[in-house]
């Protein structure tokens, strides 16, 4: 027996109605606390900051930083992490701590110069911006590529070839940086700026600094 259907309701008019689709337009807040307000008029008068040479010599924490990551030995990521006390949330290539190190200097001395301070306990970063302690830090992106196998893995894939995958993977840093803000935030606010093919990390400083006063406020 076939299944009874709902009848479709019938068409009012002959032609066709128009729906118009409007963009969802995001209201101005106007509850954000005065101090938090200031930061901000201070931070679009100088929406981007440069990043330069390092200077001689660095902020303190940038010379203990770098010269952690000049003497770690690389993860299987390819990456290095400082080990001594008091350094920065870092984890890039060798060839990419020079860089790194330059964006963390002018980073710093921005958080610096609008009297923010950054602290670096257990290796972990935060930026202290109105009594709210912000946590951040900057790694480099690694790829998963195949790899041959080795003498001593190809000899046991041939005793047993049913017990080893035919694809053997390692990974490899990118080049590309990523600059985080590891805070409880709700998905509508950006907390990850990485390289593009265009845009650099570098370039996108100011944004990060704007989203930590609101990271405060939140």
């Amino acid at each position: 027996k076939p299944a009874l259907r709902t009848p479709l309701p019938l068409e009012e008019s002959k032609y066709e109605r128009l729906v118009e689709i409007r963009g969802h337009h995001k209201v101005p807040r106007d509850d954000i606390a005065p101090d938090v307000q200031a930061s901000l008029v201070v931070a679009r008068e100088r929406p981007t900051i440069e990043v330069g040479a390092l200077p001689s010599p660095p902020l303190p924490v940038i010379a203990r930083t770098m010269k952690s990551l000049q003497s770690a030995k690389p993860d299987d990521h390819g990456l290095v992490s400082p080990r001594a006390i008091n350094t920065l949330d870092v984890q890039v290539a060798p060839e990419t701590i020079e860089r790194a190190m330059r964006i963390m200097q002018a980073l710093l001395q921005e958080f610096e110069d609008l009297g923010f301070a950054v602290s670096t306990e257990d290796r972990v970063t935060h930026v202290a911006v109105h009594d709210e302690q912000i946590r951040f830090c900057l790694t480099e992106v690694s790829k998963r590529v195949e790899r041959p196998p080795t003498p001593k893995e190809k000899q046991l894939r041939d005793r047993a070839p049913q017990l080893y995958s035919q694809h053997l993977y390692c990974y490899k840093p990118t080049g590309r940086l990523s600059l985080n803000i590891r805070h409880c935030l709700p998905p509508t606010n950006r907390t990850s700026w990485t390289d593009g093919k265009i845009q650099r990390v570098e370039k996108v400083l100011g944004r990060f600094l704007n989203t930590t006063f609101l990271v405060a406020d939140a």
